[in-house]
């Protein structure tokens, strides 16, 4: 009984087991071809990121080339900074003053 039982269940396998193979092997294939799809848009992002990198710098240094060239630039950059400074500052204080005469009228 058992030699029987045993030989039903190879002949099982011989039959049945070539078919399960191939259906593994294909969805392995799949995957992998989905995995190289995704390195491959991956390595072209990268390419493309460096090349942006590339790009912005080379903008980065013809701008400050430009700024060192043309020094009437830099000095109106550095005049707005210290207005901008000036501005926070006499705000600052404004609403400084205010908040103390809120405080005193409180009191």
């Amino acid at each position: 009984y058992q030699r029987r039982v045993h030989g039903e269940v190879q002949d099982f396998k011989d039959a049945h087991g070539g078919a399960l193979l191939a259906k593994e092997r294909d969805a392995l294939g799949k995957i992998q071809g989905v995995a190289n799809s995704i390195l491959q848009t991956a390595a072209a992002s990268k390419e493309k990121l460096a090349q942006q990198r590339s790009t912005f710098g080379g903008i980065m240094d013809r701008t400050q080339t430009i700024i060192n060239k043309l020094p009437v630039v830099n000095e109106i950059i550095g005049k707005i900074q210290r207005k901008k400074r000036r501005d926070l500052i006499v705000l600052s204080i404004v609403i400084g003053l205010c908040l103390f005469l809120v405080w005193l009228y409180w009191k």
